[in-house]
C-alpha cells in the first residue's frame, strides 16, 4: 500500500492545486535519492477536447501495487519545477508533485480526496 493513506488530510497553504484523472502511461519507477528519500515517478495521459496530454507525476514513497501501466487513476497534488544535475549540466523538469494517487475504481476515496482539496482551496480563497 502507498505510504500516503486516503485518511491523511491534505494541506493547502496557497493555490497550487492539481487534480488529474487519466491513464498511467508507463510503469512507475521507484528511486532512492541521495537524501535517503524514496520517490516514485510515472506519467499520466489525459485526453480532453484539445488533445491528449502526458503529465509527469512524482510522489514521495511508493504506490500500491494496483497502480501500474494502464491503470486509470486520480492524482491530487500541485505543480512544481525541480532542478537537478545531469551530465554536469543543471536541468529542470516541471511535474505534478502528488499528495495522493488512487485508482479511479475506488470512486468513494477519489471523491473524498477531490472534495477535501476543493474545500481547502475555497477556505484559502476565503470563498
Amino acid at each position: 500500500m502507498a505510504a500516503h493513506s486516503s485518511e491523511d488530510v491534505l494541506e493547502v497553504s496557497g493555490v497550487n492545486c492539481v487534480v488529474l484523472r487519466g491513464t498511467v502511461s508507463n510503469d512507475p519507477e521507484v528511486r532512492e535519492l541521495s537524501s535517503g528519500k524514496v520517490v516514485t515517478s510515472f506519467n499520466v495521459s489525459t485526453t480532453t477536447g484539445a488533445g491528449t496530454w502526458s503529465v509527469p507525476v512524482s510522489i514521495e514513497g511508493t504506490l500500491a501495487n494496483s497502480v501500474i501501466e494502464g491503470s486509470d487513476v486520480v492524482v491530487v497534488g500541485g505543480v512544481r519545477r525541480r532542478f537537478f544535475r545531469a551530465g554536469g549540466v543543471v536541468q529542470s523538469r516541471t511535474e505534478v508533485s502528488a499528495s495522493k494517487v488512487v485508482t479511479s475504481r475506488k470512486r468513494a476515496t477519489a471523491r473524498r480526496l477531490v472534495d477535501t482539496m476543493f474545500d481547502d482551496v475555497l477556505a484559502v480563497l476565503d470563498l
